[in-house]
């Protein structure tokens, strides 16, 4: 929520980390949604070692020169457990995912 990105890349699993650079993932948020809240809804072990986590994303982001709209969505995580620690797993998505629920935050 307060732009930490280089904290939220830590958690990004090392495999992904690998293959993009701390600039390349701050670059894939682009800076026009700001985030306001994010709640956890649920947490869906799908075995011991992998969980889906829904989360409540509360966000603004720019209409036009002067207007701001504010939403919230639910939206679908992948963390993973690996050596002893968890990692978020990126997801990628079609372009186009028309279900918050099945995409990424906006970024």
């Amino acid at each position: 929520m307060q732009g930490d990105l280089a904290t939220a890349y830590a958690y990004e699993t090392p495999e992904y980390r690998k293959e993009h650079t701390l600039k390349d993932y701050a670059e894939g948020f682009g800076g026009a949604v700001s985030w306001h809240m994010a709640t956890v809804k649920a947490v869906r072990y799908d075995r011991a070692t992998e969980a889906e986590v829904v989360i409540i994303l509360d966000y603004s982001f720019p209409l036009g020169s002067d207007e701001t709209a504010r939403t919230s969505g639910e939206y679908k995580e992948r963390w993973v457990f690996v050596g002893d620690q968890w990692w978020r797993q990126r997801v990628e998505r079609p372009l186009g995912a028309a279900n918050p629920t099945e995409s990424s935050p906006p970024e």
